[in-house]
């Protein structure tokens, strides 16, 4: 589900990571049970209260988009799983409950961001740049190599496997890899910016790499050609 930010506001790219935390806690809120606890699709943790384990997909999805390239965001993607995963199966009443709580999101409290109007934007999820089809998709948030670097490996044909390998687990079709430019980060992981080729058209949403889930490898459809 798309939500766009009422016009007024104005909230940077580089407040990506603070609107999407703010965002997380409002939709924990409004899904919360009579017992309080919260479901594993909003909330990301086990039964246990433990964390999900790494490659589990089963919750949601969520990514900003500066889709005028202004430098404000203008668009929440609050992805379902079964939609970013192809893999993942809805539990019974999940996919009426994403619906109920992510479209009843109108206000968050996000601290020094102030309060965020959002609204749903009905147009939003046939957008083309988000939904596809299309055989070329790019990096519009940077993409996470989802495992540190080797020692002695080469960076670009480390990130390339590193994307097939994604693509794999969330069911997609094996890509052409093309690194644009990347960034050695402090815990041995490399971000970067890529282009995927598919030989067939393929649907959106597409988020993929570490830290898909907290806004990051938000990928947007280019033209074919």
């Amino acid at each position: 589900m798309i939500l766009k930010l009422a016009q007024e506001t104005r909230v940077t790219v580089d407040d990506r990571i603070p609107l999407l935390q703010a965002i997380r806690r409002a939709l924990m809120a409004l899904a919360r049970r009579g017992d309080g606890s919260v479901p594993r699709l909003f909330s990301g943790h086990e039964i246990d209260g433990a964390p999900a384990h790494y490659g589990s997909h089963e919750h949601i999805f969520l990514a900003a988009a500066d889709f005028d390239s202004h430098g404000f965001i203008d668009r929440v993607i609050v992805a379902a799983p079964w939609r970013c995963d192809r893999s993942v199966q809805p539990g019974r009443g999940d996919p009426a409950l994403f619906d109920s709580v992510v479209s009843s999101l109108e206000l968050v409290r996000a601290g020094r961001l102030g309060v965020i109007t959002l609204s749903v934007d009905m147009d939003g999820a046939d957008d083309p740049r988000f939904a596809g089809p299309v055989k070329v998709w790019q990096t519009h948030t940077c993409y996470r190599a989802t495992r540190p670097a080797r020692q002695g490996d080469d960076p670009v044909d480390g990130l390339r496997r590193d994307a097939v390998i994604e693509c794999w687990r969330r069911g997609l079709p094996t890509p052409d890899v093309e690194v644009l430019d990347y960034i050695n980060e402090p815990d041995g992981r490399i971000a970067a910016h890529l282009l995927l080729h598919f030989a067939v058209g393929v649907a959106g949403p597409l988020v993929l790499g570490r830290d898909s889930h907290q806004g990051g490898g938000l990928f947007l459809a280019k033209a074919d050609g």
